[in-house]
């Protein structure tokens, strides 16, 4: 398991906790929040960094990876600080133009033949938020960024709440064929919430199954 977090994250105490858990992690590492880092950096000598460069080519884009790595550095100035393995990532394509920039930690085992495969593992947190954390927000599931800030545990179970029905529709649409068709027929997901809710209003239907037969059935004459 390898935790994946923005610059918020990489800080000395969470980093200490994980490093003595041997959990491992890629953290987002600003320059600007992390000045004795960058101030240790830049005292290399151009021989002592590691650097390369990985291309790929999908259709007609062709994009540049260029790394610089730095081993074992201090992530503060701290006497006790952890050491973390940093380092600077940039992408530009075939005619130069740069397309993201960013810098990470991590205390996984890093050299040059690894590199580009950690850092597009560190750069999924960002596929993550769009994939998943953006379809509870936005996609019917109303996951709120507080929701609600309850007393005492009622926010961590409306929010648990809404993980749990969250995965039970992903296995639904995995291993029940109908579900799947019924939900496909509508595109967006909260479009199908939305039928589900106006459908149960007017009619009273013997049990699921009838209910998405009959609901796949009247998008599929409707198209036809």
């Amino acid at each position: 398991m390898t935790l994946l977090g923005d610059d918020l994250f990489s800080r000395a105490p969470l980093i200490k906790q994980l490093i003595a858990d041997a959990i491992r992690f890629i953290f987002v590492a600003k320059p600007t929040s992390h000045t004795y880092l960058n101030t240790w950096i830049e005292a290399y000598d151009t021989q002592d960094k590691e650097t390369c460069k990985v291309t790929e080519t999908k259709g007609n884009q062709k994009h540049i990876y260029t790394y610089t790595l730095y081993r074992r550095v201090p992530l503060n100035g701290q006497q006790k600080a952890p050491d973390v393995h940093y380092f600077e990532m940039s992408i530009h394509d075939k005619k130069g133009k740069q397309l993201y920039k960013n810098s990470f930690v991590t205390n996984h085992t890093v050299n040059l033949s690894t590199i580009h495969q950690i850092a597009s593992l560190g750069r999924q947190r960002w596929k993550i938020e769009n994939e998943a954390f953006n379809m509870h927000k936005t996609k019917g599931y109303h996951l709120e960024h507080t929701f609600g800030h309850g007393k005492k545990n009622l926010a961590n179970t409306l929010a648990t709440l809404n993980l749990i029905a969250f995965l039970v529709h992903q296995l639904t649409a995995l291993l029940e064929p109908l579900y799947a068709l019924a939900k496909n027929c509508f595109g967006a997901q909260a479009r199908f919430f939305q039928a589900l809710s106006t459908l149960l209003a007017i009619q009273v239907y013997p049990s699921w199954k009838e209910l998405f037969i009959a609901q796949a059935f009247q998008i599929h004459k409707k198209l036809n």
